[in-house]
C-alpha cells in the first residue's frame, strides 16, 4: 500500500508515512495474525504459511498509514486467493456397475459409450484425463476411456462376447 501526505511532503518529520495494520485477520488454531506490513514501505506480507483458497478465498485487513504529526489515514485491503491446483480428484463412487449388450463380428464395436464416470474437486480450474489401467481386472483390455469436458467416458475396444 502506498499513502501520500500532500501538506508534509517536504515538512521533515511531519513527512514520514509509518503504515500499520489496524484489523488484521488471525489464524485461529494459533491466534497469529495472517498478515504483517512493513511500516516503512507499506509491503503487505503473509505472516503465516500456506492460505489455502478453499478454506478461505478472500481476507480483508484495515491498513493505517501515519504521518510524523500523528495524523491517520486508513484504507482496507481486500486479498484474493488466487486457486493453484494443490487438491487430488476423488472418484465420485468407489464402484461402477453397467450392464451392456455383447458385440459381434470381426470389426471393433462401435465406440458409443458404455458407462460415464466423473470426479469432484475442489479447484477451480480442472483439466482430468482418465484411462484405464492396465491389468487393473479382468477384461480391462477390452475397454478405453476418452474425456470428455470432465467426464470420462468409457467404450468397448474389442468384441464382447
Amino acid at each position: 500500500v502506498a499513502a501520500w501526505d500532500a501538506d508534509d511532503i517536504t515538512e521533515g518529520t511531519n513527512a514520514r508515512i509509518t503504515y500499520s495494520i489496524a484489523k488484521n485477520v488471525v489464524y485461529e488454531p494459533t491466534g497469529e495474525a495472517i498478515f504483517s506490513v512493513d511500516p516503512d514501505t507499506g509491503l503487505i506480507r503473509t505472516a503465516i504459511c500456506c492460505l489455502d483458497r478453499e478454506t478461505t478465498p478472500e481476507y480483508e485487513i484495515q491498513v493505517v498509514a501515519v504521518d510524523g504529526g500523528g495524523l491517520k489515514g486508513t484504507g482496507v485491503v481486500v486479498i484474493r486467493l488466487v486457486d493453484v491446483n494443490d487438491n487430488s480428484p476423488r472418484l465420485e463412487r468407489s464402484l461402477w456397475e453397467v450392464e451392456t449388450e455383447e458385440t459381434w463380428g470381426s470389426e471393433p464395436p462401435h465406440n458409443s459409450t458404455i458407462l460415464h464416470i466423473s470426479v469432484t474437486d475442489t479447484d477451480t480450474s480442472n483439466y482430468f484425463f482418465y484411462r484405464v489401467v492396465e491389468a487393473s481386472g479382468w477384461g480391462w483390455e477390452h475397454f478405453s476411456i476418452r474425456t470428455v469436458g470432465s467426464e470420462g467416458h468409457i467404450f468397448a475396444t474389442q468384441t464382447l462376447d
